[in-house]
């Protein structure tokens, strides 16, 4: 969606501009959301979960600061010690978890 409110199909270069945002963002430490709208026709609710992703309407992401609890720091430390190697602590972008914990 524009920003006078207009839609228009997404481009490569729509996709490839929102996930470098997502990348600067997750490097600062803030998670990333995609946000998007489907107007159901009717108010009618939808029958198959396939149908729900079907023509969203991209609005754009945004960047929310949720800093890991105070005990994860050391859960890491301590894993380490105990030679586990810690990949992901998580669900989000890899840049997020290096940013948050300084790996």
């Amino acid at each position: 969606m524009e920003k006078d409110g207009k839609i228009r199909p997404i481009t490569k270069q729509d996709i490839d501009s929102a996930l470098q945002l997502v990348n600067v963002m997750a490097a600062k430490g803030y998670r990333t959301l995609g946000l998007g709208v489907r107007d159901f026709v009717g108010g009618q609710p939808f029958t198959d979960a396939k149908d729900v992703e079907t023509e969203i309407v991209f609005m754009g992401v945004l960047g929310i600061e949720d800093p890991p609890r105070k005990e994860v720091k050391r859960a890491v430390k301590l894993c380490k010690r105990a030679g586990i190697t810690v990949r992901m602590v998580t669900g989000d972008n890899i840049l997020t978890a290096k940013k948050l914990l300084k790996i």
